[in-house]
């Protein structure tokens, strides 16, 4: 991956003997946490729509990937694919995000049912497998958007953007579908609140522009 970081492979990484999961392993973020999880000598199992795509040859040219890699075939929507991949793991990591090719068309089906019931159904194998950590990567966005909040504040894990105002305001097509997007990000977090019954401890990670 070009830009790579040096980062420490020995023993002292911590990872040896551990099993973590990574979901939408194919994405940006994703692909990065994969790469660091190996570097640190986990064994990882991404989940990936295809894993014979080529577009995830990359992963597979990771160092470390060749021992320690296996792509799972999973969907968010469908819980026994997340459960089969996240049986037997340390940990979980979910980063896979719904995208859609046409942004502007039916984006409650498209992106907010796969982002808020995929979260559930990650959490809930998670859940099932034993698993006790879950890190969650989420957006500025499902805590930044609420108009009537002061500018000044310093926000912590109680804010949340407000998600009437995400749905409602109608602006520029591209803004309006970042809202949509928002929006889903603020129904998928508060979601996570919901399910920590289950016994499964949620790190959660907001993410502003990736520029990695």
């Amino acid at each position: 991956m070009p830009g790579a970081a040096d980062i420490s492979s020995s023993p002292a990484a911590g990872g040896h003997g551990q099993t973590v999961c990574v979901t939408g392993a194919g994405g940006f973020i994703a692909s990065w946490i994969v790469k660091l999880l190996l570097a640190r000598g986990y064994t990882v199992r991404g989940t990936v729509r295809n894993p014979e795509d080529p577009k995830n040859d990359h992963l597979r040219e990771l160092e470390g990937a060749k021992e320690r890699l296996t792509l799972w075939e999973a969907d968010l929507l469908d819980f026994h694919s997340l459960r089969a991949a996240i049986a037997g793991c340390h940990g979980v990591f979910h980063a896979a995000c719904p995208i859609t090719d046409d942004p502007f068309d039916n984006l409650k089906e498209q992106m907010l049912r796969p982002a808020v019931d995929g979260t559930k159904n990650v959490i809930m194998a998670a859940s099932e497998a034993k698993v006790r950590r879950v890190v969650f990567t989420s957006s500025v966005g499902a805590v930044y958007m609420d108009p009537n909040r002061s500018h000044d504040v310093v926000m912590d894990e109680s804010y949340w953007s407000d998600l009437e105002y995400c749905k409602d305001t109608k602006v520029l097509l591209f803004i309006n579908f970042s809202l949509h997007f928002f929006s889903s990000l603020v129904e998928l977090s508060t979601s996570t609140y919901i399910v920590t019954k289950e016994n499964v401890t949620i790190y959660e990670f907001f993410f502003s522009f990736s520029n990695i």
